[in-house]
């Protein structure tokens, strides 16, 4: 029988195989994936870390969604306590949740509306802090313009 490997139990007190692994909060495995495959991107998390000074817990600030980024992916480093991983699970999704109502509740989500409506809060968050001295938006680097768009006519 298959278990999906964010079902896991969170084991994170001892180094070992699920050290990196995200606790399943409620259909959560949607976005459990993508916040690993986000922190296998190391231009991301050099950014959102760079930024620390910014959106640490001493700081008062607007970058509540990134100081949530932040603070899972030191979690999933060693750096804080393990059992932060669900209240800070929770802490992303309930800020998703100001852009998409769906958010609110334990239903699951597709993990590219997830990607994009995270990359959008990142932003808007970023928006607010672009007067900042050498802040620099973690999103920055997944921008692109489409350079030609094509139309079929019949």
């Amino acid at each position: 029988m298959y278990h999906c490997p964010c079902t896991l139990p969170d084991v994170s007190t001892t180094k070992g195989e699920y050290e990196f692994r995200f606790p399943n909060i409620g259909n959560t495995c949607f976005m459990n994936a993508t916040l690993q495959g986000l922190y296998s991107v190391p231009d991301f998390c050099s950014d959102i870390m760079t930024q620390e000074v910014l959106w640490s817990l001493e700081a008062e600030t607007c970058l509540l969604l990134q100081r949530n980024i932040g603070e899972l992916y030191k979690t999933r480093q060693g750096q804080c306590a393990s059992k932060d991983k669900k209240q800070l699970l929770r802490l992303i999704k309930s800020s998703l949740a100001v852009y998409n109502e769906e958010y609110h509740d334990r239903s699951q989500q597709d993990a590219h509306e997830f990607l994009m409506l995270l990359f959008m809060g990142l932003k808007m968050e970023g928006e607010a802090m672009a007067t900042s001295p050498g802040y620099i938006c973690p999103t920055a680097k997944f921008e692109f313009k489409l350079q030609c768009v094509r139309t079929c006519a019949r």
